[in-house]
């Protein structure tokens, strides 16, 4: 009987408690790939974007600004390199379980890496109109 009722508590334990974090977890590695996959889908506007500011030097020559454009899109794509690289997905559950801390912290990250993208997109786009 005791042996049925510690079997009852850890199922219970089992689904009301990890579950949730792990479903949690679950949300949260979506949101983190969700932010990835947006600045991802930038990367060739970005390469597109050094080009053209390239040629603009090329025909007027450098300016402070077509300079501090095209450093920042590299730097940006870099970030983007930089990050794919160290960023590990947790693949189990158990991973997935106790990786909150680390998907929040990669969380952060991405965020930065994103908006350095788009910060240096629209300031590229700027200086070419």
């Amino acid at each position: 009987m005791t042996h049925r009722i510690l079997i009852t508590i850890s199922a219970f334990l089992l689904v009301f408690v990890v579950t949730p974090a792990f479903a949690d977890n679950s949300e949260l590695a979506k949101e983190v790939m969700d932010i990835h996959d947006v600045a991802m889908a930038r990367m060739t506007d970005m390469h597109e974007l050094k080009l053209e500011l390239l040629a603009l030097e090329k025909k007027s020559g450098p300016t402070e600004q077509t300079t501090a454009a095209i450093n920042a899109l590299q730097n940006a794509s870099k970030g983007m390199m930089v990050w794919m690289r160290q960023y590990k997905h947790p693949k189990t559950p158990a991973e997935l379980q106790n990786a909150q801390e680390y998907l929040l912290s990669e969380k952060v990250k991405i965020q930065e890496v994103s908006d350095a993208m788009f910060s240096s997109i629209d300031t590229a786009e700027k200086l070419l109109k």
